[in-house]
């Protein structure tokens, strides 16, 4: 049994022009000890998703409408409030896009900690001090001591993101959602804080969900990986699949986009035409089908479901073959 094994999730939201939905039908799973990376560009339904499993989402204007969200096999959609309360940052934990902006400005780095610890742990203060101490230095704080007595902005943006992991990993979850860990930060400080988290997930054999839109991240990072476009997965598969031998158009493009070496001089750089539409406006057949150059008739009048394709699962009905790096095929499915 996989220990998040998310089903058919539809989460919309109230708008001004009325409801809108921002997941259609995903569909995800992670096993224990598992790297989950979930790719695409700003808008595809990353965050929305995390959020929603999390229910963080603000229910004045954002509701699930739809499917399950499986954690060791009980439904998080169906618990109340105070059990949901007790998975939250205790199971299931996450690490924010803007570090900045999720701690508390007016709150020490270690009494952050030490609640974070005492909010599901029966344990004194001193038991909390100290193991808000080892957080810190497990995540390789440096000078933890001293840095437990500092406020936020005393931090730099690395010694920030750390102390949100030291508070993620206080409870021992047996998931971490990294929603964008590595975002602002300068490259040296993004490779430690990614070696940092794949340190932490060996010695702590948690799962963790990645979201993040670098490719480059998913391959040093992830094991199998999820493609997201306009709410929905168009691809999903182990990790060195997908990233040799894309079967979405969409994939294939974000991987086209990396290949700025292989240009020759003056050469353009690769694109993906046109923009995402709008929630409020989404096409009656595939979503990405106006901006998609293999794009057949069946793509603009029928939305596709997601498949088997070779080791992993595509949502396509042109779907890519690509038998080596500089030659691309087009196979349309039947209907």
């Amino acid at each position: 049994m996989a220990l998040l094994d998310i089903r058919a999730l539809r989460t919309g939201f109230t708008t001004a022009t009325g409801h809108v939905t921002a997941l259609h039908d995903v569909s995800l799973s992670i096993d224990r000890g598992e790297t989950l990376a979930l790719v695409g560009e700003s808008g595809s339904g990353k965050s929305v998703t995390a959020c929603s499993i999390l229910r963080l989402l603000p229910r004045r204007v954002a509701r699930v409408t739809g499917g399950q969200i499986l954690f060791n096999g009980a439904d998080l959609l169906a618990l109340d409030d105070r059990a949901m309360q007790g998975i939250r940052g205790n199971r299931i934990a996450m690490i924010f896009q803007e570090p900045m902006s999720a701690l508390n400005p007016v709150m020490r780095i270690g009494d952050q900690i030490i609640e974070a610890v005492r909010l599901h742990r029966r344990v004194t203060h001193a038991e909390a001090h100290a193991r808000a101490l080892a957080l810190l230095e497990q995540v390789r704080m440096p000078s933890p001591r001293e840095r437990a007595n500092d406020f936020p902005h005393q931090l730099s943006g690395g010694m920030r993101q750390r102390a949100m992991i030291a508070i993620a990993l206080a409870c021992e979850p047996d998931l971490l959602i990294a929603d964008e860990p590595t975002t602002a930060l300068d490259v040296t400080t993004q490779a430690q804080i990614l070696a940092l988290l794949k340190r932490l997930q060996a010695e702590t054999g948690m799962a963790m969900l990645l979201i993040t839109h670098d490719l480059g991240v998913v391959a040093e990072t992830a094991d199998r990986a999820a493609v997201m476009y306009a709410g929905r997965v168009v691809e999903q598969g182990p990790v060195e699949a997908l990233l040799t031998r894309p079967a979405h158009p969409y994939t294939a493009g974000l991987l086209a986009s990396l290949a700025i070496e292989t240009l020759p001089p003056g050469s353009r750089l690769p694109e993906i035409p046109g923009t995402v539409p709008p929630l409020s406006a989404m096409p009656a057949g595939c979503a990405f089908a106006l901006r998609c150059t293999h794009a057949v008739a069946r793509c603009r009048t029928e939305v596709p479901v997601l498949e088997p394709a070779g080791s992993g699962e595509v949502a396509c009905h042109a779907r890519l073959r690509v038998p080596s790096p500089t030659v691309i095929e087009i196979e349309e499915v039947a209907a």
